[in-house]
């Protein structure tokens, strides 16, 4: 699976700021609100549905909610740059290995 950091990056920066919380709203409903959005009242980012009669397995919608909402723009993108640092260490670190294989 290739991930593309970039696109992930562009998505999160064109998303309403975090933090997000979720919470539920019914049985089959759970919604998910950018709370501290300025001076204006909590700013809907989605509404999550599901029948738990028919798949009473399945995560309930609070859970994916709650799944959506820890994943905000500012979580994604410190994890993008997360990745990116990893990704630069593990080539310093290959280049080393590959320079000492070689002497």
């Amino acid at each position: 699976m290739t991930i593309d950091l970039d696109a992930i990056e562009a998505a999160a920066k064109a998303a309403t700021p975090g933090p997000w919380e979720s919470t539920e709203d019914t049985f089959d409903e759970a919604i998910v609100d950018a709370p501290d959005f300025g001076n204006l009242p909590p700013y809907r980012i989605a509404v999550v549905n599901g029948d738990m009669r028919e798949k009473p397995e399945w995560p309930t919608p609070l859970e994916n909610a709650t799944y959506i909402a820890t994943m905000d723009p500012t979580t994604t993108l410190a994890l993008v740059e997360e990745v990116r640092r990893l990704r630069e260490l593990e080539a310093s670190i290959m280049a080393v290995v590959a320079e000492e294989t070689h002497s």
